[in-house]
């Protein structure tokens, strides 16, 4: 608007004395209040800019861990598969869990010496896992600044709250099945052979019994061919069939 209109011009409103400087005194420059508004603007800009980054790298690095633990089924099997995925399990929790202490706390770790000293490693890592190489240097800058300090404060947790509270659904039945998931509550339907044969589409993902409703005194189950299922078959009985 400064490039197009001047400063107020109050005698032009022809408001009354006593509004005119009540105004003056309450408004004063409108040179100043462009410059309070673009600093607001460029922080609200930052912070949005901020938040899909940190949107972002809460999805990747889940999908970095997701990522790993899938490969290391194809990979290992049997009790070796157990315990990398419980050390990387392990190490990646305690991983996150200091990172997000440092960041709620806005840099608690980085400020005490010893905590500094075994931080630093996992925050060089967790810094390429969860990309915020991309966004750090905008991060520090709000930090430095008192109003982006408090702003930041205030908006992480009303962010996660927000997140949370849209996440929240409304169960009606106890007999919802679900085609993807399956919980105490939840029935998976590939896990069911009659289930699948009624849908072409649908594939075995990891094994299936007959029926949810077992009537017999075996169950017999199927399993999906995998390189890993085979390698422990063959470790049980490597004999070669006629």
């Amino acid at each position: 608007m400064r490039y197009f209109s001047g400063d107020i011009d109050y005698e032009v409103l022809n408001y009354t004395d006593r509004f005119k400087r009540y105004l003056q005194k309450r408004i004063g420059s409108f040179d100043k209040y462009i410059a309070k508004l673009e600093d607001y603007c460029s922080l609200i800009f930052a912070l949005s800019f901020l938040l899909v980054f940190f949107f972002l790298s809460f999805f990747i690095s889940i999908a970095i861990f997701s990522g790993v633990l899938a490969l290391a089924g194809i990979i290992f099997s049997g009790a070796a598969e157990d315990i990398f995925i419980g050390i990387f399990g392990i190490s990646m929790s305690i991983a996150f869990f200091m990172t997000a202490v440092d960041f709620f706390s806005q840099g608690f770790l980085k400020k005490k010496t010893w905590l500094a000293f075994v931080y630093f490693p996992v925050y060089r890592v967790m810094s390429r896992v969860t990309f915020s190489f991309l966004y750090r240097p905008l991060l520090y800058n709000l930090l430095d600044n008192k109003l982006g300090k408090r702003i930041l404060a205030v908006l992480i947790p009303v962010f996660i709250i927000g997140l949370m509270s849209f996440s929240i659904n409304i169960r009606e039945s106890n007999f919802h099945i679900d085609r993807w998931t399956h919980k105490a509550e939840y029935a998976k339907v590939l896990n069911y052979d009659d289930e699948i044969a009624d849908n072409e589409r649908m594939f075995v993902r990891n094994a299936t019994i007959p029926s949810k409703i077992i009537k017999s005194t075996s169950l017999p189950i199927f399993i999906k061919h995998r390189i890993a299922i085979e390698d422990v078959i063959y470790k049980i009985d490597s004999t070669p069939s006629a």
